[in-house]
């Protein structure tokens, strides 16, 4: 769902068509792209709530972590 946001925002030869893209990639990043990604994060919280999981366990999950961290880090610092 995030690739027709992204394609919106190919190159234009005219300022409007750009500007107007632009307005469709944020329509669609903040009503289907955002709503996917916190139902999704929020279902995989729920289902190690639910079987009483650690969080943080695997590699996967605490590389996410990192990398998702890492750009405010290197923004505060």
């Amino acid at each position: 769902m995030i690739c027709p946001g992204i394609l919106t925002l190919q190159p234009t030869n005219q300022p409007q068509t750009k500007v107007a893209g632009l307005e469709r990639h944020r329509t669609v990043i903040f009503t289907i792209g955002l709503p996917a990604i916190t139902l999704g994060t929020s279902a995989i919280v729920y289902n190690k709530y639910l079987h009483d999981y650690e969080h943080y366990k695997t590699w996967h999950a605490v590389s996410t972590d990192i990398s998702s961290r890492l750009p405010d880090t290197l923004e505060q610092g």
